[in-house]
């Protein structure tokens, strides 16, 4: 198993593609997994800290995502109670998102890229 470190070297800054549709009023919950090191280790994820903010084209805030780190995996969720009404209401709103990660002694950004996508679709 690899350590965070390992992580923040491969990562400053990284663009990750990761598209999801997701419904307001309904819980959230992504999944980013099988995250390695350069030779090949699963990353502990167990100590970090992090924060995944959603925002619009236009860098306005939409959300703030609950974040949990595991061996490997980073997952990503927002409870039902705290999604109603973030389509604003558009039939789909086009969001992005980044992650910052932290422990101790390092931090590690990851944003989405220009292609990767999180659409809000209306109830």
């Amino acid at each position: 198993m690899a350590g965070f470190a390992d992580f923040v070297d491969g990562a400053q800054p990284a663009r990750y593609h990761f598209n999801k549709k997701v419904t307001e009023g309904m819980t959230w919950r992504f999944v980013i997994d099988d995250l390695r090191d350069k030779s090949g280790a699963l990353i502990d994820f167990t100590s970090i800290t992090c924060t995944c903010t959603v925002y619009t084209q236009d860098r306005q805030v939409v959300t703030t995502l609950v974040c949990a780190g595991a061996n490997g995996k980073i997952t990503l969720s927002k409870d039902e109670t705290l999604t109603g009404g973030l389509a604003n209401g558009l039939t789909e709103r086009r969001c992005m998102w980044a992650l910052v990660a932290t422990n101790a002694t390092d931090t590690a950004e990851v944003f989405s890229a220009v292609d990767s996508q999180l659409y809000i679709r209306a109830a």
